[in-house]
């Protein structure tokens, strides 16, 4: 028997705990890790067609602003800054 205040001396009795992480009862399947990784993926995909409309009204408000001056061709050097800030073709 061992006494209660003693905290060094080993319990020859007592089950040993298994090697490696706790389980907890929560571990998916190889299928739902994969439903959750395309769902994540299509909503990034998603989310960056939001930017894109986004992207694009803005444009749309900026033009209607300048009003008779949206007729000048931009160059070519904002076109690609816009290319390059935003991803997308205009």
């Amino acid at each position: 028997m061992k006494d209660a205040n003693d905290k060094a001396t080993v319990d020859l009795f007592s089950p040993k705990r298994p090697r490696g992480r706790p389980v907890t009862g929560q571990a998916k399947s190889d299928a739902e890790r994969a439903r959750a990784y395309r769902l994540r993926k299509k909503q990034a995909q998603s989310s960056n067609q939001s930017v894109e409309l986004q992207a694009t009204q803005l444009l749309a408000q900026f033009l209607g602003e300048l009003g008779e001056y949206a007729s000048v061709i931009p160059s070519e050097k904002w076109v690609s800054a816009v290319r390059a800030h935003f991803g997308i073709q205009i």
